[in-house]
């Protein structure tokens, strides 16, 4: 069996749970098992993006479509997630839900600008191994930081530790996205190191950065 695809389905089954969870929640308050399901889903969603990564390092090869997929459906999951719970419940406040979309949109739009600006194939650029394609250890402690604050609000903790919770989410929200900037940035100024392909995507983003006078 091949450990890669089975940790890549797991990685997809977080993003198929997305319509039922938000049904729960839409439904929370007239139904009495919605609170129950919703609750499972997402403990669902938390153990499998647990489950996947220790199947992917198991396998011990290389897995580039799963680092793409696994980062992918944790930002949708979690955007989702974070939206449905603001309109429904108030609650995270709008200011940090913005956060987490703003993060996402930010860097979900400079991971594509690289692939377009790139002259590789899909497959080939995932198989690069740089800031843009390879997760990092702040980004994944982001993604539970904010997992964290959706259990906390599923299962309704103390004022407290919603206020708790929000601040850090800021915090690795702002902090991790800073970081990622500023890896691809340095990245983008020095290239040596890195293969020509690779010097070849991070030549080409800059051009498109600076077009969009993001960087210059």
């Amino acid at each position: 069996m091949d450990l890669r695809k089975v940790a890549n389905c797991l990685t997809l089954s977080r993003i198929f749970m997305i319509p039922p969870f938000l049904l729960c929640l839409g439904y929370w308050e007239e139904w009495n098992w919605a609170a129950v399901a919703s609750r499972l889903i997402f403990s669902w969603v938390a153990i499998s993006d647990f489950l996947d990564g220790i199947l992917a390092r198991s396998s011990k090869k290389e897995n580039p479509l799963g680092r793409f997929l696994d980062p992918l459906a944790d930002k949708i999951c979690i955007s989702i997630a974070y939206i449905g719970f603001s309109i429904i419940f108030g609650r995270p406040s709008w200011w940090i839900t913005g956060v987490v979309l703003g993060r996402f949109i930010l860097l979900g739009g400079l991971w594509f600008a690289a692939l377009w600006a790139s002259s590789q194939s899909f497959y080939a650029f995932l198989g690069m191994r740089n800031t843009l394609t390879t997760p990092n250890l702040l980004g994944k402690a982001t993604t539970w930081v904010q997992l964290i604050l959706l259990f906390i609000l599923l299962f309704s903790f103390p004022q407290v530790w919603i206020w708790a919770g929000s601040w850090a989410v800021l915090a690795f929200s702002l902090l991790s996205m800073i970081v990622y900037l500023w890896s691809t940035i340095r990245q983008i100024r020095n290239q040596q190191g890195y293969s020509d392909q690779e010097g070849q995507i991070l030549g080409s983003l800059a051009k498109v950065l600076a077009r969009f006078r993001i960087f210059s």
